[in-house]
């Protein structure tokens, strides 16, 4: 799949492209010819964005970040970016979103949950699919 992607102050244009196997991804990160495209081409990896969604959060709980709740989430599960998700009438939800850090946090998380509260309860996690 390719996306481009132009910038109209600088008028350069980036192509977004989506492979399906390593291969063609090695081949494409490898060095191109400076003459490529007249110009030459830079190619660059980008990381995945691995947000997930917590459900059956209670709604009282505060989300801060200087909390000891929020430290001690980060630090065991990886997590950052803790937000809680509103509902069309601005009242807080029962689900809050987060990004993981790194790929072995987010399947970690995902098949074995993760324990907030008081009481340490099980909460399940979803990934949180965005089509950007």
């Amino acid at each position: 799949m390719i996306r481009p992607v132009s910038n109209k102050d600088s008028s350069t244009t980036k192509l977004i492209l989506r492979v399906k196997d390593y291969q063609d991804y090695k081949s494409l990160i490898s060095k191109w010819p400076l003459d490529s495209f007249k110009l030459g081409v830079k190619a660059e990896s980008s990381h995945p964005k691995l947000k997930v969604i917590i459900l059956n959060v209670d709604r009282k709980l505060k989300i801060d970040e200087k909390s000891i709740f929020f430290k001690k989430i980060h630090e065991d599960c990886g997590l950052y970016s803790l937000k809680r998700i509103y509902n069309y009438k601005n009242q807080p939800c029962n689900k809050l979103s987060a990004k993981c850090k790194s790929i072995k946090d987010f399947i970690y998380i995902l098949k074995n949950g993760i324990l907030i509260g008081e009481n340490e309860q099980r909460h399940d996690v979803l990934p949180h699919i965005i089509n950007h």
